[in-house]
Order: C-alpha cells, then structure tokens, then sequence
C-alpha cells in the first residue's frame, strides 16, 4: 500500500531529525468499506453539520430532494466508481463541490457529469 509507505518515510524523517517529533505521529486510521446506504447517510450527515455550522438549518427542511445540491442517482454512481472506498468517496464529493463553487458551469451541467459516471 503506498500511503503506508510513505508514512514509514515520514517517520523515519522525523527519527532523523527529532525523535521527540515522532511521538506526533498517530497511527493510521483504517476505514472499512462503506456500504450503499452508508454513503447516503454519511453524505447527509455531512450536509446537515455543514448548515449547522454556517447556521443554516432552515436548508435541511427547504430541499425536497434531501441529498441536495447532488442527488442519489450520484451518490449510487459514486458508490458504485469507489467500491464503498471511504476515502475514495471523500476525494470525489470534495472534487463535486469544489467545481461547484469554482467552476462557471450551471449546476445542471455538473451535475449531469456525475450522474453519467463511467466506471
């Protein structure tokens, strides 16, 4: 596995140059899969707290649709793409959202290309 490789490279950079520095270092965290509902749980979770804290709670009863801005149809998509891959579903939300908030597309467009995800 290559991140665990590269964690043994890190702590043997810190042994060289401070070994107090080491302590630092926790030990990974390894995830299991997640399985299909889980996605769609922990995607609105995520969605809930995020407007808890931009204290918007009013959003959480205004969508019809409960996984917006994105849909199940994308969610399944993603699921399916990552294997349940906890971490690969994190990099590819945050890719979604960034080109949401980045991008000059209208939502419908990129939306359209995740609920087309090739496998």
């Amino acid at each position: 596995m290559k991140s665990i490789d590269s964690l043994d490279q890190i702590k043997r950079k810190y042994q060289e140059f401070d070994s107090e520095l080491l302590s630092l270092i926790k030990e990974p965290l390894y995830l299991k899969d997640f399985s299909e509902d889980d996605i769609f749980e922990f995607y609105r979770n995520t969605m809930i707290t995020f407007y808890d804290v931009i204290e918007c709670n009013e959003f959480t009863q205004t969508f019809e649709n409960p996984y917006f801005p994105l849909n199940k149809l994308i969610l399944k998509n993603i699921f399916d793409r990552t294997q349940g891959n906890p971490r690969a579903i994190i990099k590819i939300l945050i890719k979604i959202f960034n080109e949401l908030i980045d991008d000059e597309e209208n939502l419908d467009l990129i939306l359209k290309k995740y609920e087309n995800l090739d496998n």
